[in-house]
């Protein structure tokens, strides 16, 4: 009886461990993109990120409505209810031949509607997403703004840091302010 039980803690043991590698981790690199289509992914957003959506205005009051991420980009905004603020910042990035051709940052929260799949990446890393967003800062009129926006939305250093460089020795003035 002694030996069955000392057998069993060895094998609770054992399991133990493997369950820990086993484990898939809540933030996962930033996997590699091959299909054209939507893509989205979450982070940390920064303290004070704004609640970005899809609004509808009447007389000064907005109503929170479904973002089209099929229209001719129609605009996002925030609201400036500090009780909304999000903890995480969804990004949605449509990719065309291996490049991100728009990208739409949105509050997790925020209802969306395309007629086509969208591929969840899940929790990947911040740093790893300002990574791949950044050389979009310099990609034209829209997707410069909305880079920089989605920039803006991530928690941590880096993304400060490449807010900071951009503002300091951007080519582009519009940017740069």
């Amino acid at each position: 009886m002694n030996t069955l039980n000392k057998w069993s803690r060895i094998q609770i043991a054992a399991l133990m461990i493997l369950s820990l590698f086993a484990s898939k981790p809540v933030v996962a690199e930033f996997p590699t993109v091959e299909a054209d289509g939507w893509y989205t992914w979450r982070v940390n957003a920064a303290a004070d990120a704004p609640n970005w959506c899809c609004y509808s205005w009447n007389s000064g009051v907005a109503k929170e409505k479904v973002c089209n991420l099929d229209a001719n980009h129609g605009g996002y905004s925030s609201n400036d209810d500090s009780e909304n603020r999000q903890s995480e910042l969804q990004i949605y990035a449509f990719m065309k031949s291996g490049k991100i051709r728009d990208i739409r940052p949105l509050s997790a929260s925020c209802p969306i509607r395309t007629a086509s799949e969208i591929t969840d990446l899940g929790m990947v890393d911040v740093d790893d997403s300002v990574d791949r967003l950044r050389p979009y800062i310099h990609g034209g009129k829209n997707i410069s703004s909305d880079a920089l926006a989605a920039i803006a939305g991530h928690a941590g250093k880096k993304s400060l840091s490449v807010l900071h460089d951009t503002a300091k020795t951007g080519s582009n003035m519009d940017l740069r302010e």
